[in-house]
Order: structure tokens, then C-alpha cells, then sequence
């Protein structure tokens, strides 16, 4: 007996869960790269001051900007999957399937840059509002932050 060929919307049920489970991958990937552009903006800002100039908007573009593009896209692929095998309730799994895959990225971003933080340059871990844990030299963004603007000011004296 041969097998029979999957009907449109098996296909596009395995395709989903498929494409879903990858989206945890890209997800934990697309977390950790914005981290670790946070990472290097808050590192390099004292260099980047000392030249006159800053890191602002360097995580977001660099770390921030493909983030949100992963989520874009693996929204938009399963919102087609899942119109195709699910119909409306589809919509509703596309949604939560990305909003989960997001949640394990952050978590698993925060894990991986809290244990990495530790032996990277001596520097220490934090974790951000967003849950996202960032690495600094001190610790400590407020310091960090109060040494930057010092260094400003004494420039424009």
C-alpha cells in the first residue's frame, strides 16, 4: 500500500510547526545579537566620547533593527501557514507561537550573557527593564552614565 500525499492543509500544518520550531532558534539568536550590541555600545561609549562623538543608536540599529525584522518575518510566514492549515485559529497560533518563541530567546539571551558577562573582559552583568540582561564595565548603568556626561561636560569647558 502506498502512502497517500498530504492534503494542502496537512502540509501547511507540518510546515507551521516546523518553521515555529526554527523561530525558537532565530528567536534565542536575534535576543542574544541585540545583547550583545548593547553590550558593545555601553563598552565603546567612553572611547567614542574621548573622539567626540557616541554609540547612541548603535545597539538599536545593529542589534535592535534585526530583532524586530526576525519578528516581522517569522510572523508574516506563519500567518500564511497558518491561514493555510488552521484557518482562523491559525492567526491566533501564528501569534502566540512567535510571542513564545520571543520569551524563550529573551530568557535564553539572559542566561547565555549573564554566564558569558562573567569572563568577558571582567565585566558584570545587569539585568535591564526589559528582561534582557547587559554587560558593563561597573555594573552599574548609573555610574556609567554619570562618568559619560562628566566627560562631556569637561569637553565643552
Amino acid at each position: 500500500m502506498e502512502p497517500q500525499p498530504l492534503s494542502e492543509p496537512e502540509g501547511a500544518r507540518i510546515a507551521f510547526w516546523v518553521i515555529a520550531g526554527f523561530g525558537v532558534v532565530a528567536s534565542a539568536i536575534a535576543w542574544a545579537w541585540y545583547g550583545l550590541a548593547q553590550e558593545e555600545a555601553q563598552s565603546e561609549q567612553g572611547k567614542a566620547v574621548a573622539a567626540e562623538t557616541s554609540m547612541a543608536g548603535f545597539a538599536e540599529v545593529v542589534g535592535g533593527l534585526p530583532l524586530v525584522l526576525a519578528h516581522l518575518i517569522g510572523l508574516g510566514v506563519l500567518l500564511i501557514f497558518g491561514w493555510r492549515g488552521y484557518r482562523r485559529r491559525g492567526l491566533v497560533l501564528a501569534i502566540a507561537a512567535v510571542g513564545v518563541a520571543s520569551l524563550i530567546g529573551v530568557l535564553f539571551a539572559q542566561r547565555w550573557l549573564s554566564e558569558s558577562g562573567r569572563t568577558v573582559r571582567g565585566h558584570r552583568p545587569i539585568a535591564l527593564s526589559s528582561g534582557l540582561t547587559m554587560v558593563t564595565p561597573s555594573g552599574r548603568c548609573g555610574s556609567d552614565r554619570r562618568r559619560t556626561e562628566e566627560l562631556i561636560q569637561e569637553r565643552a569647558s
